[in-house]
């Protein structure tokens, strides 16, 4: 887990953002600022679905094992460690706990299930996906569990 991103790559990114938003049709409030691209946001269809549509990308923990499929390391196991960012879980559980909505769907670009790409020892993961990040993602997964006991 790196420390702060050099400047030349802040300066990069924010290149990179901004060609983003200029090819790619996002709304107005995608608008990059100051370096930051605010992709997340939440949908409602009335009182049947609320949408929550992640950034899995940006806000993450460097992948803690790095890039690839390989077996987990110990670093991935850390509670720090994060696929979606502090802010952003914060936000996607609020909205969670507070829709009343029948359905809520969260719509994200990687796979959240868990996936052993080779069937024995060692287990082996995709890390730029959820498999990188299990303690983030059985955060998730327990925050449904308990969202369900008390709908119930």
């Amino acid at each position: 887990m790196g420390g702060e991103p050099n400047p030349a790559f802040i300066v990069r990114r924010a290149a990179a953002y901004q060609a983003f938003y200029e090819h790619i049709p996002l709304r107005l409030a995608a608008l990059p600022r100051g370096g930051e691209l605010h992709l997340y946001r939440r949908m409602r269809w009335g009182d049947l679905a609320d949408f929550s549509m992640l950034d899995a990308r940006q806000y993450r923990t460097d992948q803690p094992c790095g890039d690839g499929e390989f077996p987990r390391c110990p670093e991935s196991l850390d509670p720090a460690v994060t696929m979606l960012g502090a802010e952003q879980e914060e936000w996607l559980y609020d909205g969670l706990a507070r829709s009343r909505a029948r359905w809520n769907v969260i719509a994200q670009q990687v796979m959240m299930g868990q996936l052993d790409h080779n069937r024995g020892d060692p287990r082996i993961y995709w890390h730029d996906a959820w498999d990188g990040y299990p303690v983030a993602r059985q955060r998730l997964i327990d925050h449904l569990a308990a969202a369900r006991g008390e709908i119930q």
